[in-house]
């Protein structure tokens, strides 16, 4: 570098200055001065939140950064050095424990390269994931379509972007598929027309909320595992809404009587937004001036419309697994599950270890822990997992698990000084933990990332207030695990299906005995957390029906699951003795059957 005097005579000085500070060290009482001046720092433009002592270190680095040429023999020169550096020593111990091992000025060099890795680049990958589409498309259509957009008929082709206050109507001949951005997805028979009312999605959040007005005609929709509070998917009809967050259910308007069948999960029926009835799988609302809730009948069941779209279904499920799979491997930068590695990068671990401030450091790690267990989603598909790529996976696992932990400890500390920001640091945990939950929300229990789903599942628990938020909670995850034996079961998976839902009543007799202990100072809240067990058991005993039925069919052999049924009252929950589901063991004698009033295909359908 003698060729760059002034160069030369800044890192002489950037030296200096290093070898006066001191070696950072939170302690309590400089912990307490930074969380008094926390919303002090807030309210500072970036750039001047630097800590005075080092304002003019950082000044010389910009400076001499911008001044900085190194040629290729330098850069080489520098990475085997500090690589070298690293495998033998201690990261944290290096900097400050063997300072006058190099040359000062190549210490002062190594600095003006590592702050300068830090300052414009943290994670070296894209974390990032595209866990939805992007847009709302027009997937695919057939015969007469017909597409209004701000009043005027519009030319349509497959993929074209749908955007709010786009009406769709299709002809005797016409049939659509629409792929939302959040992944559901509504099939339109013919002589239907559907207006889109909403598409919002908040920034930096995988919540989601879609509104659809049916105004006349057939509407299948399967809604794909929304996450959050405020996530939803609102099928409106004259004065009624439907809500879901993971359902499939077939909507048909016609004379102003509305008919919703439910093949999976739950709806909820509402009118001026009061719930008037939940629907659950196998249940039918009939709805003309009142709500009539009733079982499914066989019909309904075997109707070509129904079969030909929860086969359909069924592809759609696995396309949207591999679409995923695919957007991981790419934000990873990376074509196979073998590519992928695990770790921090040097350039992250500088930016954590230059990283003062307790807060921004424990964010920065949790972000590093997101990003690697990504990675480790992406390892489990790999068929050829190696023993060590298992004990990393098993590591980031961990480490994840670790981070949140930490993170929402840091929530709680600094909710004492500044309750505004430790809500912004609360929303910014869960949106990292419901995008996980989104990602592995498809994830059946044969699956080797079923193990990450339930650390997922256990580390969204961390934050609780108390028992009764914790029953909440544990009843919302039930739901979801039912929801996989479900689609276990739909694809024949009889014997996993069968196990979960085992597994199921287990939890469920747990979660019923907590919610026994509570001594709620609100006997409304103990009251509506018993109503949401009863919805939790009559789901489970509907599941347990199909599990049954379907191993009647494909194994026959086999036990009939044994469901128990479950007495709910205000005052307490009481078991009863178990009893065995009823089982259709006739349903062969339907297939071939043609029903009079069967639907149209969408295209597509049943290839």
């Amino acid at each position: 570098m003698t060729e760059q005097p002034e160069l030369q005579q800044g890192l002489t000085k950037l030296a200096q200055k290093i070898l006066k500070m001191e070696k950072p060290v939170l302690g309590s009482q400089k912990k307490m001065m930074m969380r008094a001046n926390l919303l002090k720092q807030m309210s500072t433009p970036q750039e001047d939140r630097i800590p005075a002592t080092l304002q003019g270190v950082v000044d010389y680095i910009k400076e001499l950064v911008s001044m900085l040429n190194l040629d290729m023999n330098k850069r080489v020169d520098m990475k085997e050095r500090v690589f070298a550096a690293i495998e033998n020593i201690p990261q944290r111990s290096y900097f400050w424990r063997n300072f006058w091992i190099f040359n000062k000025k190549m210490i002062s060099g190594l600095a003006v390269v590592t702050m300068f890795l830090g300052m414009f680049s943290f994670i070296s990958v894209d974390t990032s994931v595209v866990r939805a589409e992007t847009f709302t498309v027009l997937d695919s259509f057939l015969g007469q379509v017909v597409v209004v957009r701000d009043g005027k008929s519009i030319a349509i082709h497959s993929d074209m972007e749908l955007y709010e206050g786009d009406k769709i109507a299709t002809g005797n001949d016409g049939m659509v598929v629409v792929k939302y951005f959040d992944d559901s997805i509504t099939r339109l028979s013919s002589d239907t027309t559907v207006v889109i009312d909403k598409l919002f999605k908040p920034q930096n959040s995988v919540q989601t909320y879609i509104e659809v007005s049916l105004e006349s005609g057939t509407m299948w929709s399967h809604v794909l595992s929304l996450v959050g509070d405020d996530s939803a998917f609102v099928l409106k009809a004259n004065d009624v809404s439907a809500t879901a967050k993971k359902a499939t259910f077939n909507a048909e308007l016609k004379d102003q009587k509305l008919e919703l069948e439910v093949f999976n999960r739950s709806v909820d029926i509402q009118k001026q937004n009061q719930l008037v009835d939940k629907v659950i799988r196998g249940q039918k609302a009939v709805i003309n001036g009142k709500v009539e809730v009733v079982d499914l009948s066989e019909n309904d069941k075997n109707v070509a419309w129904v079969q030909e779209n929860l086969e359909s279904d069924k592809e759609y499920l696995v396309s949207v697994e591999d679409r995923l799979l695919a957007a991981k491997m790419k934000s990873m930068g990376t074509d196979a599950p073998k590519d992928v590695s695990m770790g921090n990068s040097l350039r992250e671990n500088i930016a954590v270890f230059l990283t003062f401030d307790d807060v921004s450091k424990v964010k920065k790690e949790f972000d590093l822990a997101e990003k690697n267990l990504v990675a480790a989603e992406i390892k489990l598909a790999d068929p050829n997992l190696s023993a060590t790529d298992k004990q990393n996976v098993q590591k980031a696992m961990q480490d994840f698990s670790d981070k949140v932990k930490m993170l929402d400890k840091i929530v709680k500390e600094v909710g004492y000084s500044d309750e505004k920001y430790s809500a912004e640091l609360k929303q910014y945990l869960d949106n990292g933990i419901l995008a996980h939950q989104k990602d592995l929300s498809l994830v059946l229990p044969d699956s080797p990332l079923y193990e990450v789903k339930q650390m997922v599942d256990n580390v969204a628990l961390i934050g609780v207030s108390d028992k009764t938020e914790l029953a909440e909670k544990k009843l919302e995850q039930l739901s979801d695990k039912l929801a996989t034996a479900e689609d276990a079961a739909m694809l024949g998976q009889t014997q996993v299906a069968r196990e979960t839902v085992d597994d199921s009543k287990k939890e469920l007799a747990g979660v019923m005995e907590m919610i026994n202990t509570i001594d709620s100072k609100v006997p409304e809240a103990k009251e509506d957390l018993v109503g949401k067990v009863s919805e939790v058991q009559q789901y489970l005993t509907a599941v347990s029906d199909e599990a049954a039925v379907a191993t009647t069919t494909v194994v026959s052999t086999e036990t009939p699951v044994v469901v128990t049924n479950t007495e709910v009252t205000p005052v307490g929950i009481v078991t009863t003795t178990p009893v065995e589901p009823t089982i259709n063991t006739s349903v062969e004698d339907n297939y071939g059957v043609f029903i009079q009033g069967d639907k149209p295909l969408p295209p597509g359908l049943g290839n």
